[in-house]
């Protein structure tokens, strides 16, 4: 029965960027105007697909091509770490990650799970680590990927070890 009122919650109101705090919000507006005046320039390799200006341009979008490239790369994504995380479980290696049940990361499961887990990161960095993106002129904004937000997102969500040990902290982010 709880399962099924906690689904229905779920459905009912589906979380979306808006739904998050002052600074995330600030911190995405800030970013997306960065991204939109440089679109013009060269600067770096900010089009990417895997990158984060690529997420926040177009994950708003409705049938664009650049929207189904988008859905398609990180749900790949999810899929390469849902196999990896199976295999480590097989072969009794131990994970970088301590999910209770693994089929949480499966994205049948879970479609919407790394889109959430960007919001979610952006949204604690921003609270967090408010410079973390704006750094260098926004040049941090500009470099990072999906992946390393998504890395960072599952070890904060799902950590082995409390507090997390510095040779397994990811260089960059904030730990507390």
């Amino acid at each position: 029965m709880k399962r099924y009122l906690l689904l229905a919650v779920m459905m009912v109101s589906p979380l979306s960027w808006a739904n998050y705090s002052p600074e995330f919000n600030e911190l995405v507006a800030e970013l997306k105007v960065q991204y939109k005046e440089q679109e013009s320039t060269r600067f770096g390799d900010y089009k990417k697909l895997g990158g984060l200006p690529h997420f926040l341009l177009h994950i708003d979008e409705k049938d664009t091509v650049e929207k189904i490239k988008l859905d398609a790369y990180l749900e790949g994504l999810q899929k390469g770490y849902y196999s990896a995380l199976n295999r480590e479980r097989d072969l009794n290696a131990p994970t970088w990650i301590c999910m209770k049940n693994a089929m949480d990361l499966s994205p049948k499961k879970h479609p919407e799970l790394f889109k959430d887990l960007i919001w979610e990161v952006l949204d604690y960095t921003a609270k967090n680590d408010p410079q973390r993106f704006r750094r260098y002129n926004y040049g941090a904004g500009f470099a990072m990927t999906m992946n390393g937000i998504i890395q960072y997102g599952l070890q904060m969500k799902y950590p082995c070890y409390q507090p997390i040990p510095k040779a397994h902290q990811l260089p960059g982010w904030k730990y507390d």
